[in-house]
């Protein structure tokens, strides 16, 4: 009895596409440390606040959850590709 070798070739027929995401602050809309609801509520602890305002601090930290998006009252932050 002879045994074959059974080759599979893959064929890779769709696109792997990468979006770089990244959060921002419109400092024209956000009220800073009066507010602070996305510092308060960011589960990766990415915003700090620096005097009166809020800044993100860690942007490597972020899972892009868009929970700061979310509870953002003034629509000041955004999370969304570069």
């Amino acid at each position: 009895m002879k045994m074959g070798i059974i080759v599979l070739i893959l064929k890779l027929t769709k696109t792997l596409e990468v979006v770089i995401m990244a959060v921002t602050i419109d400092y024209n809309l956000c009220k800073g440390a009066e507010c602070a609801e996305c510092a308060n509520n960011c589960p990766m602890e990415v915003f700090e606040i620096e005097g009166d305002k809020v800044v993100v601090a860690r942007p490597e930290d972020c899972s892009y959850c868009g929970v700061c998006e979310d509870v953002c009252p003034t629509g000041a932050v955004k999370v969304e590709p570069e």
